[in-house]
């Protein structure tokens, strides 16, 4: 959480030490996590990029703790990492998480046959998402 400001930093508070006091209820350990992880490749034709993921414990979904805090994230990103390319994936039938990546700026590039090793089963379609600085300037 060093670094990163929250435009309702007493509501991402709240979730993220509540969070922390159920730890030991949740079996996989995994509250909330968002960052930019960067990856060597390829993945979609790309390599050496930086990939935005988050993951959130079901027991949170639906309350907006992860568009509040992907934004923050997403924020830190570009304006303290300077990053001018990011891209993000999502699980085609997630419209969930294709929804925060949409809220948080990414951009709906295309649909393709996962290539990966990370996560999903290779040839699953997932949705890529893109966000560039050039197209966001001012």
């Amino acid at each position: 959480m060093q670094g990163v400001k929250s435009a309702n930093s007493e509501l991402f508070k709240d979730f993220y030490n509540e969070a922390k006091m159920e730890k030991n209820k949740i079996k996989s350990n995994l509250y909330f996590f968002t960052c930019p992880k960067f990856i060597e490749g390829p993945v979609n034709g790309h390599s050496a990029f930086y990939d935005y993921g988050y993951r959130l414990c079901s027991r949170f979904w639906g309350k907006g703790y992860a568009t509040e805090a992907g934004k923050a994230a997403f924020n830190y990103c570009v304006e303290t990492m300077n990053l001018k390319e990011v891209y993000a994936m999502a699980d085609i039938n997630n419209t969930a998480s294709r929804n925060v990546l949409e809220k948080t700026g990414f951009i709906f590039d295309k649909t393709f046959p996962y290539d990966g090793s990370f996560l999903w089963i290779r040839g699953q379609p997932i949705t890529w998402y893109e966000w560039k600085a050039e197209n966001n300037a001012g």
